[in-house]
């Protein structure tokens, strides 16, 4: 599944053949890179939902009930970031900026 927006713009845009030939060279086109943070967030966030779902390590410094609620506050985060807004209330950025430091913070702990 790509993350390319190439097929919501007009056919007759002159830069669809060069997209075309990015997403056989590379795999991707330039439009995923229009909004890399948004990508990113619209990758993570499904594999986040079923990693929690099926994961069975935990983090050797904490117990089940406080990694499932940093899974939680790190999936709450890429959910809303998939979506299309770009301001959020103060309160809401901050869930979120917790949300994506404990991602920064636990990123070596996200594995099977």
């Amino acid at each position: 599944m790509g993350f390319s927006i190439h097929d919501q713009l007009p056919e007759d845009d002159p830069r669809q053949p060069t997209w075309k030939e990015q997403r056989l060279d590379y795999g991707f086109d330039d439009t995923e890179l229009w909004n890399l943070d948004n990508v990113f967030a619209k990758f993570i966030y499904p594999r986040l939902i079923r990693f929690r779902y099926i994961t069975e390590s935990i983090p050797s410094s904490l117990n089940e009930k406080e990694w499932d609620t940093i899974l939680s506050k790190m999936t709450y985060s890429f959910g809303v970031l998939k979506g299309d807004r770009i301001y959020f209330e103060e309160e809401e950025e901050k869930k979120i900026k917790e949300g994506l430091e404990l991602f920064s913070k636990y990123y070596f702990d996200l594995w099977m």
